[in-house]
């Protein structure tokens, strides 16, 4: 991490021009650093195209006492404070319109820039039962081939995404519209530890305890989810939503395009077709997307052998030989426990059987599945030890 009095002045910088500027990438045409910046001073500050006087007059004089409240209000977070001269500081985003002069980081965000690829997953909150598999299905597949994938933690479609990931033993990245005091969707606080607890991270762009619009910060905050991956996957979302600016903002930076074809009978599926006609190229796993960049480091993984199910007690070897105590595991993990036997079932009729929406079903299952008790089976189904402890 770059020290603490580098650290302050992109602060003063992210202060002076606001969140989601363009104005950070004209200082840093000017200037190496923040520092650089500062000490060109006026002469140096005004050849930045379009800056106004407001903004000149807040270099001048840096709020240093809430630049201190920011620090302090980080430290008692316990996160931390990425700037573009942090190795850990996404690569990518160095090359997007408004490149962030700080990022707020719970975790380890290293990985974006190690591993050999990183993907965006977005879709709308109002998805199929069909979308939220197909979404943990994808991301499930990219991670256990080593990508990254990065999201928003809403309900739904990126709910999925971050729970396949971690399913596929991989890391994943969460981005928010908010100070990272705050978990949102609230719904998401067990998503939200499950993230960081697996080598992931959660990210902001704005400092804890800011005051923050979310008329306007979702769209703030979109452009770094497509920023920080080489791709852009939509699963299924709508025109003139959430999913749209996130896929634009992709098209803009000039990221790889992945739209999962859908059902044309509906307005997500009339658009994924149009987006097709465009240009998007089709995938419906993650081996499609993979397949797309021709890298050898990125082999897709041989498929495992299919589990014999004739007899009861022969699945059971395919769990690890360590597993989470039952006693630790979660509220929704312990009410799908019971329902799931040897033979297997699919998401629906689990649901149905254990009163769980489906949100809380693929939740519930990753957490079991990472817990050692319960697996994935060929064609969907899925497998577990509950009726036999």
């Amino acid at each position: 991490m770059a020290e603490l009095r580098s650290i302050k002045y992109w602060l003063a910088l992210q202060q002076a021009f606001g969140v989601g500027s363009n104005q950070v990438n004209s200082a840093m045409e000017l200037a190496d650093t923040a520092i650089d910046f500062f000490r060109g001073g006026e002469k140096l500050w005004s050849q930045v195209e379009g800056i106004t006087f407001q903004e000149i007059q807040r270099l001048h004089r840096p709020d240093i006492a809430g630049i201190e409240e920011m620090l302090s209000a980080c430290e008692n977070l316990g996160c931390r404070i990425v700037t573009p001269e942090d190795r850990e500081y996404p690569n990518h985003l160095r090359n997007i319109y408004a490149m962030p002069a700080a990022l707020f980081i719970l975790g380890d965000l290293q990985a974006l820039n190690d591993a050999p690829y990183s993907i965006a997953m977005v879709g709308t909150r109002n998805c199929s039962s069909s979308g939220l598999r197909t979404a943990w299905t994808i991301a499930r597949g990219l991670a256990e081939a080593g990508a990254v994938v990065v999201s928003g933690l809403a309900l739904g479609i990126d709910s999925s995404c971050h729970m396949g990931a971690i399913a596929g033993k991989g890391r994943t990245v969460a981005v928010m519209p908010c100070g990272l005091e705050t978990i949102s969707p609230p719904e998401n606080e067990f998503l939200w530890h499950h993230i960081l607890q697996n080598g992931g991270a959660v990210v902001s762009e704005w400092p804890p305890y800011t005051s923050v619009d979310r008329k306007t910060s979702f769209r703030t905050r979109n452009r770094l989810i497509s920023g920080m991956a080489q791709g852009v996957v939509l699963v299924e979302g709508r025109e003139r939503s959430g999913t749209s600016i996130t896929f634009h903002h992709g098209l803009e930076q000039g990221r790889d395009i992945f739209v999962v074809p859908w059902d044309i009978s509906t307005s997500a599926g009339k658009w994924a077709v149009e987006l097709l006609r465009q240009g998007a190229v089709p995938v419906a796993c993650a081996q499609h997307i993979l397949e797309d960049y021709e890298k050898p480091a990125m082999r897709f993984p041989q498929p495992r052998p299919a589990k014999r199910t004739a007899a009861a007690k022969e699945p059971l070897e395919a769990f690890p030989a360590s597993q989470t105590p039952q006693e630790e595991l979660g509220e929704l993990e312990q009410r799908l426990l019971p329902h799931l036997n040897a033979g297997g079932a699919y998401p629906e009729q689990l649901a149905q059987a254990s009163g769980l929406e489906i949100g809380e079903l693929m939740q519930a299952l990753t957490g079991l599945e990472v817990g050692g008790w319960a697996y994935a089976m060929p064609g969907g189904r899925y497998a577990g030890k509950g009726k036999l402890i």
